[in-house]
């Protein structure tokens, strides 16, 4: 993916956690509002969310494999705010991803799991698990460049090499945030959807997709390889 820079890991970062602050929030101060929510709440959302996932995934998969997308939202989102196409997907993608976050405040309502919290305790619960998802977000990924680094230490450098472990990198990164874009769309379908199941379907259908076009992929990831390598 392109967000592979610790400034653009910060921004996504942030922007995530902001999401997933503010979605909880408004979507609770809606529920304790009309104090009825019904179904229809979380089925719009879960499309929304899975939808914007899905769209993010295409336009990336298009561009690895060299492909022009037959619609192009983040390409049109970048011309019309006047900024990157990293900025614009990751506008796109930390919305879709984090848009089920708002199912949150929704669940809130309506199991009444907050009876006997006051409104601040209320807001201070869901600032707290912002702050857990921006440290969760930015702290991972150093783990993936320490082991990265690592490696090269270890005389893992070769072209071929780096390759085929971004070739893997990408497709757990498809399938994770794939999963989600699933549990999303399973939760229009079933009562209780599970994010294992989501995480498997996900996995089952991405690695039949780069195993589809693994030539298309590799011949990309050789060249971004060489380039890294390069410098």
């Amino acid at each position: 993916m392109k967000l592979r820079e610790k400034k653009s890991l910060l921004d996504w970062a942030l922007w995530v956690a902001f999401l997933h602050t503010l979605f909880p929030n408004l979507t609770f101060t809606l529920g304790w509002s009309i104090e009825q929510l019904g179904h229809w709440p979380t089925i719009a959302v879960s499309l929304i969310g899975g939808s914007l996932v899905y769209i993010f995934l295409y336009e990336e998969f298009s561009e690895k494999i060299d492909k022009t997308p037959i619609f192009a939202p983040i390409e049109k989102l970048k011309d019309l705010l006047g900024v990157s196409r990293e900025t614009a997907g990751m506008l796109v993608l930390g919305t879709g991803v984090s848009i089920d976050s708002a199912l949150f405040g929704l669940t809130f309502v309506a199991t009444k799991a907050t009876e006997g919290w006051s409104l601040t305790e209320t807001y201070v619960a869901i600032g707290i698990s912002g702050l857990t998802v921006f440290a969760v977000t930015f702290l991972t990924p150093q783990l993936f460049h320490l082991l990265a680094y690592m490696a090269k230490k270890l005389g893992m450098s070769m072209q071929e090499e780096v390759a085929e472990s971004h070739f893997w990198a990408d497709l757990m990164v498809f399938s994770v945030i794939g999963g989600f874009g699933a549990l999303a769309f399973a939760n229009v379908l079933f009562s209780e959807a599970s994010i294992l199941y989501s995480m498997l379907v996900s996995t089952i259908f991405w690695s039949l997709l780069f195993y589809r076009f693994r030539v298309e992929l590799m011949t990309g990831e050789c060249e971004d390889a060489a380039k890294v390598l390069s410098k």
